[in-house]
């Protein structure tokens, strides 16, 4: 649980997880299920009191700007296996895990070794043993990529884990294409404004021609229309950030997606290729492996 600092509520995480039987929760649970301090309290996971959690830690609920957002238990697995032999399967896929690597590690290196390791020398004689059909030519061909913790949100649409996590993920293509479409109305509104303007150049000739004859000079006029172009721009960006601020939490509720879920799938075979998605952030020396 230090793998991701937040803020304890109650209790401490330097060994919350230690123990058998144990369970972190968030603060807006401990609220609904608890009156007060819940350390030491028991909770049964699926209403089923032969499977009972002591909890150890409170921690801060989980921001909505994370990867994270939406889990609001967090169980040791020490003593826990959703079936038989779970843990020493290495078919079994159902965790997302976060590890740390070394300053200076060379990623590829690592993809490497990942790739030998996992699917080489365990996952295939897995399948193997376990009588499915092994295609040699995806197995060849078959790797595993680290991709930065900073990138999962917008960089995952093709990676399938946990519906919670998925259900908060973005998409890039989204990003390119709002922007795509902000800036080519952003340059609509600029020749819109300079037709405008030179429609009205007609107009303003004759002032022009005033403003000369009462003693007006050159640097005058320009200073005059440029301060006219400036006040309608800056009142234009005053009402733009005026409706912007007031529309923003509209418009993520509007965007948001709440309906959609992914399975949780952790590897999607293509044509000659088999890929397995990690994740790992060099900055922060911190990756996610979904196998």
């Amino acid at each position: 649980m230090d793998f991701f600092p937040t803020k304890t509520i109650f209790g401490s995480l330097s060994h919350a997880l230690d123990n058998p039987k144990t369970i972190v929760i968030t603060k807006r649970k401990a609220a609904k299920l608890f009156n007060g301090n819940p350390i030491g309290k028991r909770i049964y996971l699926n209403n089923d009191k032969s499977n009972e959690y002591s909890i150890t830690a409170v921690i801060d609920d989980i921001p909505t700007n994370s990867n994270l957002y939406g889990f609001d238990f967090f169980m040791t697995l020490s003593g826990h296996e959703p079936y038989e032999g779970e843990k020493l399967n290495w078919l079994a896929s159902n965790y997302t895990t976060y590890f740390k690597v070394r300053e200076g590690t060379d990623i590829q290196q690592l993809e490497k070794k990942i790739t030998k390791s996992y699917i080489q020398d365990h996952y295939k004689p897995a399948m193997i043993k376990a009588g499915m059909t092994v295609n040699e030519e995806i197995w060849n061909t078959a790797r595993m990529t680290l991709q930065p913790l900073e990138k999962i949100h917008l960089y995952s649409n093709d990676v399938q884990t946990h519906k919670i996590e998925s259900q908060n993920r973005g998409d890039i293509r989204l990003v390119y294409i709002f922007g795509g479409i902000a800036i080519f109305i952003l340059i609509i509104a600029m020749i819109n404004f300079i037709n405008l303007s030179t429609a009205n150049a007609t107009t303003r000739a004759k002032e022009v021609g005033v403003r000369k004859t009462i003693g007006s000079g050159r640097k005058a006029l320009i200073i005059q229309f440029m301060t006219e172009s400036f006040l309608y721009s800056g009142i234009s960006i005053a009402f733009a950030l005026f409706f912007a601020v007031l529309l923003l939490p509209f418009l993520i509720r509007l965007l948001a997606n709440p309906w959609l879920f992914l399975d949780n799938l952790v590897f999607h075979p293509r044509p000659g290729r088999l890929r397995f998605i990690d994740r790992c952030d060099i900055r922060n020396l911190s990756c996610n492996v979904s196998f």
